[in-house]
């Protein structure tokens, strides 16, 4: 049967409660800090008590957070990871919360789209959102706010198919969006995108 697993009640780390969890089990984690790196777990559901106050922190020891298809997590703040969140032919559903300060992109997706609604990617080294020959139907960017990243508010590399929506990609150091031309087939539409370095993008 499906539990709800407590954070740090049960578990002191998130990694060791996602490390116990099955494929329906929510994970609810309370405020605080919590220094570690971890990866989701199909079907579970991983979801903060508040997203300004519950951080994940990851130490510039690699992605702060590994995504993995079927897993979804909402209402953290992801900061100070090589990456944000990394999703390597993983497309898990991420929402509601900050990604912020990380050394390279907030949020990298390869190969396959993560779900991404109703975020805030802010203030990391690189692009807020890193999408490299990532291809979905299903999966979309939408009604996140990104900004001031250090280079493009979204990037799209290589053969990348997808749809972003409904987006603020504002006061970016580069572009708002840049699509190399391999990513022709991608949908951008229904965005604001002004106060970026390159006006016209």
């Amino acid at each position: 049967m499906a539990r709800i697993i407590n954070v740090p009640g049960e578990f002191s780390k998130i990694g060791d409660a996602l490390g116990n969890a099955d494929a329906g089990d929510t994970i609810k984690v309370a405020r605080g800090t919590y220094n570690e790196n971890i990866t989701l777990v199909m079907g579970v559901i991983l979801k903060g008590e508040d997203p300004l106050t519950t951080i994940i922190d990851g130490g510039r020891n690699g992605p702060t957070v590994m995504g993995t298809s079927g897993a979804e997590m909402s209402h953290f703040t992801v900061r100070n990871g090589l990456e944000g969140i990394l999703c390597e032919n993983a497309a898990p559903y991420i929402h509601h919360c900050y990604v912020m300060d990380n050394h390279a992109t907030g949020i990298g997706a390869f190969i396959s789209l993560p779900h991404l609604r109703n975020n805030v990617v802010y203030g990391n080294r690189w692009s807020g959102i890193l999408a490299w020959g990532a291809k979905s139907l299903d999966a979309y960017i939408e009604h996140n706010v990104v900004l001031r990243n250090g280079y493009s508010g979204l990037a799209l590399k290589g053969p990348t198919n997808v749809v972003a929506r409904n987006n603020i990609f504002m006061e970016n150091h580069y572009y708002g969006v840049f699509a190399d031309p391999a990513a022709g087939q991608t949908k951008v539409e229904y965005n604001n995108i002004y106060k970026n370095y390159y006006p016209f993008n």
